[in-house]
């Protein structure tokens, strides 16, 4: 079981989440994620596949500006400030899903110690797998077994 984790999804977070996002989102994963409600905001929200991952969050904090929330474990901003809001809002859908693809894939290793953590592509096997004996580290389908 994966150590406590640092939580680092805000009470309040969300906001209203652009249209033309959602349905690029849809494109890819019709039907695998929520738009929830909170607090009069909205976000959209990925169920888990293992418990101990956790699910992924993603909510818009300006035009052409998101957070995705990562599982349990940290949350990656993709943004984009050139052309308009329909080109930013377009440019960051399609960054995003190029990413949850590779995560959906297990091809993006998530790792974190309770109070940190931070994700990298399995081909990179970034200097935190060796490093980092204490962290936990996991795919999106569960505990990560490594090569």
């Amino acid at each position: 079981m994966p150590k406590p984790r640092y939580t680092h999804r805000p009470a309040n977070f969300g906001g209203a989440i652009n249209s033309i996002f959602i349905k690029m989102l849809n494109i890819k994963f019709a039907n695998q994620f929520t738009l929830e409600p909170n607090d009069g905001r909205s976000y959209i929200s990925f169920p888990p596949k293992h418990s101990d991952f956790g699910g992924v969050d993603i909510c818009e904090v300006g035009v052409g500006e998101y957070i995705v929330y990562v599982g349990i474990f940290t949350h990656t901003h993709y943004d984009s400030y050139s052309g308009s809001d329909e080109e930013k809002t377009k440019e960051a859908a399609n960054e995003i899903s190029d990413f949850l693809e590779k995560l959906f894939a297990d091809c993006i290793i998530c790792y974190g110690d309770g109070a940190w953590g931070g994700w990298f592509a399995v081909e990179e096997r970034h200097e935190s797998y060796n490093q980092k004996p204490d962290c936990d580290f996991f795919v999106w389908s569960g505990k990560y077994a490594g090569e």
